[in-house]
């Protein structure tokens, strides 16, 4: 099971004063209560999130999630790149309106998976997965299962050729002034692999911390 964990010798600059918790999947979690409070974890040496052009194998991203409600605005969860058309290559997990997007961009192409906000419940711990590989496509796990999968990116016209540096969780960039991207979540055991992973073992992560 080799990979980055966060918090591991992987550590991030935090804003806002989020708070750890021990309401947790294991150990302490990290709450962002939504009112300025994000955090921003370097690239991890050998892991090309930041670059998927870099990514020959894929990558896979895996991480506890417990959402509270904050009415009226598109919430970041994690952020590297692809918001809009002429955002950084990357991946991006934000819920706008009543859909969680999940959304990963390269030099060429974009790929997209919609999930319906009832898939992820307000106030209840949920296993998130996604992983990517440019001849597989994007695909999303809730609790181990698939949920779905694109496997056929949009064409970017033009192409993008710019990418962030850091991944960022509950805002858009350091210090995000945008008082609305700011999520109100709880985050635990973000575990990060420069590889696209299996549904064998995507499930496997998910029973090993029941």
């Amino acid at each position: 099971m080799d990979g980055v964990v966060l918090g591991q010798g992987v550590n991030g600059t935090l804003y806002g004063s989020p708070v750890l918790t021990s309401d947790s999947r294991e150990g302490m979690a990290m709450y962002f209560n939504g009112n300025f409070q994000g955090m921003s974890v370097p690239n991890p040496t050998g892991v090309c999130i930041g670059n998927p052009e870099y990514c020959p194998e894929g990558h896979t991203m895996t991480f506890w999630f417990k959402r509270q409600p904050k009415e009226g605005c598109s919430q970041v969860y994690i952020f590297n790149g692809g918001s809009g058309h002429s955002s950084h290559q990357g991946i991006m997990g934000k819920l706008l309106g009543d859909k969680f997007i999940f959304r990963e961009r390269t030099q060429n192409s974009s790929w997209n998976v919609r999930v319906e906000e009832h898939n992820i419940p307000i106030n209840k711990w949920c296993h998130l997965a996604v992983t990517w590989h440019s001849g597989i496509g994007l695909a999303v796990y809730i609790n181990g299962d698939l949920f779905d999968i694109e496997d056929t990116g949009e064409v970017q016209d033009p192409p993008n050729n710019s990418f962030k540096d850091k991944l960022h969780f509950s805002q858009m960039k350091d210090g995000d002034t945008s008082a609305c991207r700011y999520g109100n979540f709880t985050l635990d055991n973000v575990m990060i692999w420069a590889k696209h992973q299996s549904q064998e073992f995507i499930k496997l992560i998910y029973y090993n911390f029941l």
